[in-house]
């Protein structure tokens, strides 16, 4: 059974990043549906399995309730579709050697994921100076540009949690990429890229 406290604290402070401040959203919204929403504006953690409240409410780290009204993010996740299912350790590890593949070689933290011809999921990234890929699982069509290190910050979510986790995208918000179990979803704005 998940312990959505636990996940909160564990995670939380991942989720808001000091650089990207937005105060309308910034912090930690507890909704009337007994769900958490952690965000910075550019990744999202939705937790389900807290008290049922009256009215939503937007906190800090700190737990200070702020004067602010929150934003309601439940849309997002209300059309989304399962593109493939992934290994939450070997996905991980993956990514965790791309990113260091790529922080000694100096280059952007960007990767585009998408199908290959076979299928497959594919985890691209390249500059003039390395290039690389690895093939992971079976997918549906996606071609998505990501932070590698963001990815890498929700997928760490389901580590102990699940072996499993599912990677869906929207149908009316394109641009962003999302990780999910039962109780727990992740959202990922994706990279623009010319």
């Amino acid at each position: 059974m998940l312990n959505s406290e636990l996940v909160l604290d564990k995670h939380a402070s991942k989720f808001i990043d000091p650089k990207n401040l937005n105060k309308r959203i910034h912090g930690i919204t507890y909704d009337e549906n007994g769900q958490t929403l952690i965000t910075d504006g550019i990744q999202l953690l939705r937790i389900k399995g807290f008290p049922e409240i009256n009215s939503a409410e937007l906190r800090d780290l700190k737990g200070n309730k702020l004067n602010v009204i929150p934003v309601n993010f439940n849309h997002f996740f209300s059309d989304t579709v399962v593109t493939t299912e992934l290994n939450v350790k070997e996905t991980l590890g993956v990514c965790k050697t791309i990113l260091a593949v790529m922080k000694v070689a100096k280059i952007e933290d960007i990767v585009n994921i998408i199908n290959n011809e076979e299928g497959k999921l594919v985890i691209r990234f390249q500059s003039e100076v390395v290039s690389g890929n690895h093939t992971l699982v079976e997918t549906k069509p996606i071609n998505k540009y990501l932070s590698i290190s963001r990815f890498i910050k929700c997928l760490s979510v389901f580590d102990g949690l699940s072996d499993k986790v599912y990677l869906k995208e929207s149908l009316k918000y394109t641009e962003h990429v999302f990780l999910s179990i039962p109780g727990v979803d992740t959202l990922l704005m994706c990279v623009r890229k010319n």
